[in-house]
């Protein structure tokens, strides 16, 4: 390449750049200016309505512990501690595959 195609090339980056940059400023703005969003419909109330009073809601019980303890990860087999962990590996790789993709994008 000659150094006018370098150079053409570079201010096509930056200024590629700038405009990611003016498009999240302006987004920001919007989003700052917008009006609270009024609280979601009574969902349950609508279905209710619906059907005319043959609905139960039941709603299912928040365990007290999302994560297990110490005391009930020393006690899983080895085939549980091993799924486990190939889990947490396999969200973690995904996540950073993720942020990488979506950089690589913004950034092309």
């Amino acid at each position: 390449q000659t150094v006018g195609a370098q150079i053409d090339t570079a201010s096509k980056i930056r200024l590629s750049a700038m405009k990611i940059q003016l498009l999240t400023l302006i987004c920001a703005a919007f989003g700052l200016s917008l009006p609270e969003i009024p609280n979601l419909p009574d969902l349950v109330g609508i279905v209710d309505n619906a059907v005319h009073g043959n609905f139960t809601a039941q709603t299912v019980e928040e365990p007290q512990a999302f994560l297990p303890t110490i005391a009930e990860i020393r006690a899983m087999t080895d085939r549980e501690k091993t799924e486990r962990l190939h889990w947490f590996l396999c969200v973690f790789l995904l996540v950073f595959l993720f942020i990488v993709v979506s950089g690589t994008v913004i950034m092309v």
